[in-house]
C-alpha cells in the first residue's frame, strides 16, 4: 500500500507541475495496486478515478474526463448505495463535472439529466462547488435545474 500511496502522492505533485500526462500514469499505476489490495470498495479508488477524472478535462480531453467520471459514479453507487449519506459530496462533486462535461461538448441533454440526478441527492447544505477550470461554479440543489440559464457561449 505504500507503493501505491507514493504513486498516487506523485501524481499530484505532477498535476502541481502541469506533468498531466505523467499525472495520469501515477495515478493509473495507483489505481491498479489499491484495487488489487482492497477491491473497488476502497476510498481510494474514488479519489483517483475523480483525479483521472480531472485530469483529462485539464488536457483537454473530455471524452476521457467523462468515462471517469461515470466510472466514479458506478463505483459510488455500486458500493455505497446502502449508506445514504456516504460520499455524499463525490457524488454531487461526479453529477456536476458531468453535467459540465457534457455542457461544454454541447451535449445539453445528457447534461440536463445529471443536473437533475443532483435533486435525488438532496440534503441538508443543498449546494454543491464544482472546480471547472479554477472556476467556481455554485449549483443550488433545491432549484429548478431547468431554470439555468446558459451563456450564448461556453
Amino acid at each position: 500500500e505504500d507503493v501505491a500511496n507514493t504513486y498516487c502522492n506523485i501524481g499530484l505533485v505532477c498535476a502541481h507541475l502541469k506533468k498531466y500526462t505523467e499525472a495520469v500514469d501515477s495515478q493509473q499505476k495507483a489505481f491498479q495496486i489499491y484495487l488489487k489490495l482492497h477491491g473497488e470498495n476502497y476510498n481510494r479508488i474514488l479519489h483517483i478515478l475523480n483525479n483521472v477524472g480531472v485530469l483529462y478535462k485539464w488536457m483537454g480531453n473530455h471524452k476521457k474526463a467523462i468515462e471517469y467520471n461515470i466510472k466514479t459514479f458506478q463505483v459510488i453507487l455500486k458500493h455505497h448505495i446502502e449508506k445514504k449519506n456516504e460520499h455524499l459530496q463525490e457524488k454531487k462533486l461526479t453529477l456536476v463535472r458531468l453535467g459540465d462535461l457534457f455542457r461544454n461538448e454541447f451535449d445539453f441533454k445528457n447534461s440536463m439529466s445529471y443536473y437533475h440526478m443532483l435533486h435525488k441527492f438532496k440534503h441538508e447544505d443543498d449546494w454543491i462547488i464544482s472546480a471547472s477550470q479554477n472556476r467556481k461554479f455554485i449549483f443550488m440543489a433545491n432549484e429548478d435545474a431547468k431554470s439555468l440559464n446558459y451563456p450564448d457561449k461556453i
